[in-house]
């Protein structure tokens, strides 16, 4: 019997995805960002290729912040297609998961990392079987009026 790698049940599920950008134009196009420094371009060289002659070469340069947040910025000059972000051309901006990214006529949406980890309030109680107390100043919900009809 041929073993065919390890299942699910060899090991807990990590449900932590990594920064990406995902084509959008045509299905089944994902590129991880795992570097702090991530080169996007058509030539074999760059981190991320995208094959299409729209893209310039050396097309743009995506660097994490110390913060964690990710700044791209265009480095195809003059005569290149450019970058746009959400149908902005820019030359170099602070990207936000659920942006949309062209290169030429490439579209990509960029992808914030998903970790698997939640962090809560430490003074937020979530026991389900508390009663919640509002003061009528908070139950209180404003009307609009509607102006009266008179008939002449």
């Amino acid at each position: 019997m041929k073993d065919s790698g390890p299942t699910l049940s060899d090991s807990e599920p990590d449900l932590a995805l990594p920064t990406r950008f995902v084509r959008i134009d045509t299905a089944d196009q994902i590129w991880n960002i795992t570097k702090d420094k991530t080169q996007v371009g058509r030539a074999k060289e760059c981190d991320i290729c995208i094959v299409d002659p729209t893209v310039h070469r050396q097309h743009a340069l995506l660097v994490k912040m110390p913060e964690g947040n990710f700044l791209i910025t265009d480095i195809s000059g003059l005569d290149g297609n450019g970058i746009y972000v959400n149908d902005e051309r820019i030359i170099q901006k602070e990207l936000c998961s659920g942006d949309l990214v062209e290169f030429g006529a490439v579209h990509l949406r960029f992808i914030m990392e998903i970790s698997n980890t939640t962090s809560e309030p430490d003074n937020l109680d979530l026991d389900p079987r508390k009663s919640i107390t509002l003061s009528p100043a908070e139950l209180s919900i404003s009307k609009t009026t509607e102006p009266e009809l008179t008939a002449h």
